[in-house]
């Protein structure tokens, strides 16, 4: 059935989801100044890893990290972002450090240029263990639905917990 209405919501990822949310974030960042060169071409290999990594993640049920989904109307994806709330100082304190030189990259992946990259993000994350905040890591819409409101309404969701629990935050 064709999906006729254009409202979007924002809605907690499913675990069924993870093939959907990789293609959004393959969409929305395909012609990316900066994902080029890290992760390279689009291939088939780097699009699986990807849908397997975020299977993973919305598998561990991790209450601290929140997998999005915009739905347009009732069934269409059309976006996807991965917040993160660490509400006290304790879950903050145990965020697990992504050790760079044992972590697995895509197929085609500079895996140099990740490093190097994912580094200086990881450095904003040390800075803030032990505190309380939040962060975005992922917010991508495809290009085909961008200026309908995916963005605003998954960027809301997680402002929206920040603002009530009192948490400062970012977009990486």
């Amino acid at each position: 059935m064709a999906n006729t209405s254009r409202t979007i919501r924002a809605l907690p990822a499913q675990l069924e989801d993870a093939t959907a949310l990789a293609r959004v974030e393959l969409d929305a960042f395909s012609n990316d100044p900066v994902t080029r060169p890290l992760f390279g071409p689009h291939n088939p290999e780097g699009f699986t890893f990807r849908a397997k990594e975020l299977a993973e993640g919305i598998a561990k049920n991790d209450r601290k990290t929140h997998y999005i989904k915009a739905v347009l109307g009732d069934d269409t994806i059309v976006g996807m972002a991965i917040w993160h709330f660490y509400l006290d100082e304790e879950s903050s304190n145990a965020v697990e450090r992504v050790d760079l030189d044992k972590k697995e990259w895509a197929t085609g992946a500079n895996v140099d240029a990740c490093k190097d990259f994912f580094r200086q993000i990881f450095k904003m994350r040390d800075r803030m263990r032990g505190q309380r905040h939040a962060f975005l890591s992922c917010f991508a819409t495809e290009i085909a639905h961008q200026g309908l409101g995916a963005g605003s309404a998954m960027l809301q969701y997680g402002v929206d917990i920040a603002d009530k629990e009192n948490l400062p935050g970012w977009l990486e």
